[in-house]
């Protein structure tokens, strides 16, 4: 249901839908308001309305780095990925966060970080996302992360056994 109120001078206009969250936005025209209404009734009603969440990055992370980090084996590591995460992405908000974001992200780490190290930090980046999708009842329509390009890398090592090293492990192992 919608409705529209004059108030201090400027329309306000309220969408309550059951199942979602009441939205309520200002405007200096009843027109824009009415469109304002249809966009977001339209938008529910095709289960394409992505709720604007004040959450940031960064807030995320630091209440995944509080609650689900600790219980993990390898934590230290990952709460330093963590604390590069909210320093690079910390400032965006959740509901603004989008593949081109992460995409610069990549492409600037990348620089200076193997692709290996750079899957790692995305998917604790994933899996932060996923968390309040799932544990915590946050609605957050899509993972950013999932469509984000991460480049391949090759596992295998290069270095081959030099001159008399051969020998040291076969005397080692005897």
């Amino acid at each position: 249901m919608a409705s529209i109120r004059f108030r201090n001078s400027r329309h306000e206009a309220q969408v309550r839908r059951k199942g979602h969250a009441p939205l309520s936005k200002s405007f200096s025209s009843k027109t824009a308001a009415k469109k304002w209404i249809q966009a977001v009734e339209t938008d529910m009603e095709r289960g394409e309305f992505k709720p604007r969440i004040d959450l940031t990055v960064g807030q995320l992370i630091k209440r995944y780095q509080t609650e689900v980090v600790p219980k993990q084996r390898a934590h230290q590591s990952t709460l330093v990925r963590c604390r590069r995460l909210r320093r690079e992405l910390g400032k965006i908000r959740l509901s603004d966060l989008s593949p081109a974001h992460l995409a610069s992200y990549r492409d600037e780490r990348l620089k200076s970080i193997t692709p290996s190290t750079l899957k790692r930090e995305l998917s604790i980046l994933s899996a932060a996302i996923n968390t309040p999708i799932i544990d915590w009842g946050i609605p957050i329509p899509a993972n950013p992360v999932r469509a984000t390009r991460i480049p391949k890398y090759d596992d295998s090592r290069d270095r081959r056994l030099k001159q008399g090293e051969e020998q040291k492990l076969l005397a080692v192992a005897v």
